[in-house]
């Protein structure tokens, strides 16, 4: 059976919050992280080792990002923003 996107989602994000601990703990650092995706039918995936008062933080910082984005980027745009 092919696995589902989520499951694929789920996968990846797990991986990535692996390696970023691993990284961090090399260089005897603890940083609050979030992974995060959102899958095309809206669902959010994330894997975190931040609090629930740290997310609950960071969702009104992200409500105020997006408060302030006249137009949605499109993907592309994100991906050359990313890379200035």
């Amino acid at each position: 059976m092919m696995p589902t996107l989520e499951h694929i989602l789920e996968e990846v994000l797990g991986e990535a919050d692996a390696l970023i601990r691993q990284r961090f703990e090399e260089r005897g650092i603890m940083v609050p992280h979030l992974v995060i995706a959102v899958a095309p039918d809206g669902n959010v995936i994330s894997r975190s080792n931040v609090s629930q008062e740290g997310l609950r933080s960071f969702g009104e910082d992200l409500i105020d990002v997006a408060d302030a984005l006249e137009t949605p980027p499109a993907a592309n745009d994100m991906i050359a923003h990313d890379q200035d």
